[in-house]
């Protein structure tokens, strides 16, 4: 509890491939983002998040309703980034 209340009070937080895993949710982990990420909404504190998942429904199926209805007041839009896997090509780009 002590660690999730850092993470709603900073005043940045980066949250870097959201639904990364491929493992089902655990109700813990669930709750645990549902609590960050309304805590932070209602408190208008900035988040970056990145996310293979392409669309709202996907984010939906993982997290629930509630969850999108936040990042999509928040934000209003998703920026798709396109382009290769610059992991999986193994070039660095300078």
């Amino acid at each position: 509890a002590v660690y999730l209340g850092s993470l709603i009070g900073c005043p940045l937080l980066l949250i870097d491939d959201l639904g990364g895993s491929r493992r089902p949710l655990t109700d813990a982990q669930g709750g645990a983002i549902r609590d960050l990420l309304s805590e932070r909404h209602a408190n208008l504190r900035t988040a970056i998040i990145t996310t293979n998942l392409m669309c709202w429904e996907d984010i939906e199926k993982r997290y629930g309703d509630h969850v999108v209805s936040r990042l999509i007041e928040a934000c209003g839009l998703m920026v798709k980034m396109e382009g290769p896997d610059r992991r999986i090509s193994g070039k660095a780009v300078s």
